[in-house]
């Protein structure tokens, strides 16, 4: 006590130096007495060469994993281009195939043609004149798809007739071609009728004409 009570004293005093200096061995003793196996490590001395501290290990080289990041870099890449190739199919327009026409009958197409025209509201004695001229493009049309006779539907009768006879088609054919055109000019261009025959009448000339085979000689 007495050694502290100087020291905290000194200061008050106006005292410097001994009280101080006086302090300092009191202390050392103090930490000599509570750790008296530490010293400091001024006092050790050096390690010899090769020698080495124990409790310390040597480093060890830890390998990197080149085969297990190879193959998981591989993997990843392999799924991206499958996600791409899967992606780029979905995406992509979906050809079209344009599908063979069919073969056109010109025989089917005509007899349709005529069954269409007589079930329409077209096929009424008022109307004659509208039906004298679908039936007139319905044979002209024919006969130029099957047999290759005449211009169309753009040949006139006379233009019709003319290329049959040139053709040698049986005259048979020819006259009633020419009866049946005739009467259809006469109601299409000179406001003629067909008198007492019905319309059934024409549709059944037409028809006929039609399903004959021999246009050719």
């Amino acid at each position: 006590m007495a050694v502290v009570l100087v020291g905290l004293s000194a200061p008050i005093l106006g005292g410097s130096g001994p009280a101080e200096v006086a302090t300092a061995p009191a202390s050392q003793e103090a930490a000599a007495s509570r750790w008296p196996n530490a010293t400091s490590s001024s006092d050790l001395p050096p390690l010899p060469p090769g020698e080495e501290i124990y409790d310390l290990r040597p480093l060890h080289p830890v390998p990197f994993p080149w085969l297990a990041t190879i193959a998981r870099w591989t993997a990843m890449l392999i799924l991206a281009w499958a996600g791409w190739r899967f992606l780029h199919w979905w995406l992509a327009p979906v050809p079209r195939v344009p599908r063979p026409a069919r073969p056109v009958d010109p025989l089917q197409e005509a007899l349709r043609a005529l069954d269409r025209l007589r079930a329409s509201p077209l096929w009424d004695p008022s109307r004659v004149k509208d039906v004298c001229e679908r039936v007139a493009l319905i044979l002209k049309v024919f006969l130029k798809a099957r047999f290759g006779l005449g211009l169309g539907g753009a040949a006139t009768t006379d233009e019709l007739l003319e290329d049959l006879r040139r053709q040698r088609v049986p005259i048979s054919l020819v006259n009633r071609s020419a009866e049946l055109l005739g009467l259809c000019d006469e109601v299409r261009y000179a406001r003629g009728s067909l008198g007492d025959r019905p319309l059934d009448h024409l549709y059944t000339q037409v028809r006929e004409l039609l399903l004959r085979g021999d246009w050719r000689p």
